[in-house]
């Protein structure tokens, strides 16, 4: 579903560069929002799709252009409001879209993961804390939070590896068979796993000369990048 609806609002993204109308910059925003519901990071794409569109419109002042942004913006914030009010009211504290921040931080910024056993990737024996139990939801994700952010801050000179390694298995290049492996941890099949791994492969190596393609056409890459 997060797949579909960032590439619709890729897609609804270059239509409103054909025609800037509110109501196509609007349709953007909506896209992003959904995709924010389904996936919390595809919630970046928000102002970076505003800034980058509006940036590339030709012929309309800064006024319009400026409420064209807006208009991503805004959209995007009334899809989600809904969603974080009722998670605020149930969490009992503002909670943007959700917890899992504090962890994403603890999990990634660990002796395991800072070390060679697992360097770049995320443990979750590192987000389990014995006193955890007697915290609530949003405790344990400031716990979590304050424990990766102190970990990496006083492992500062270890980023200069975690952070390539980090990099490379977003893209699959580092140890594709232990990523894989600690992704059938979070009960997903490890035969799809290894084809999706191929599969994103060989669209990185299309993806290639299809940019120079478009680069020689001198076509507008920022939102696609």
């Amino acid at each position: 579903g997060g797949t579909l609806l960032v590439t619709a609002a890729l897609v609804a993204s270059y239509r409103a560069l054909d025609h800037p109308t509110l109501l196509r910059f609007g349709l953007v925003g909506l896209l992003v929002g959904l995709a924010a519901l389904t996936r919390a990071d595809a919630l970046f794409l928000a102002p970076i799709l505003a800034v980058a569109l509006a940036w590339r419109v030709r012929g309309p002042s800064t006024a319009r252009r400026f409420a064209l942004g807006a208009a991503v913006l805004g959209v995007c914030v009334v899809v989600l409001a809904p969603w974080i009010a009722s998670r605020s009211s149930q969490m009992g504290g503002t909670v943007v879209m959700s917890s899992n921040s504090g962890s994403m931080l603890a999990g990634a910024n660990c002796p395991s993961t800072f070390g060679w056993r697992l360097l770049g990737a995320w443990d979750f024996d590192c987000t389990v804390s014995p006193d955890d139990a007697d915290r609530s939801e949003l405790e344990v994700a400031s716990r979590s939070r304050q424990a990766g952010t102190t970990y990496a801050r006083e492992h500062v000179s270890r980023l200069v590896l975690v952070a390539p390694a980090r990099v490379l298995r977003v893209w699959g290049l580092w140890s594709p068979v232990d990523a894989t492996r600690l992704e059938v941890v979070e009960s997903r099949t490890e035969r799809w796993q290894y084809l999706g791994w191929a599969y994103d492969l060989a669209l990185l190596v299309i993806a290639v000369p299809g940019t120079v393609l478009l680069v020689r056409r001198r076509a507008y890459l920022a939102p696609m990048v």
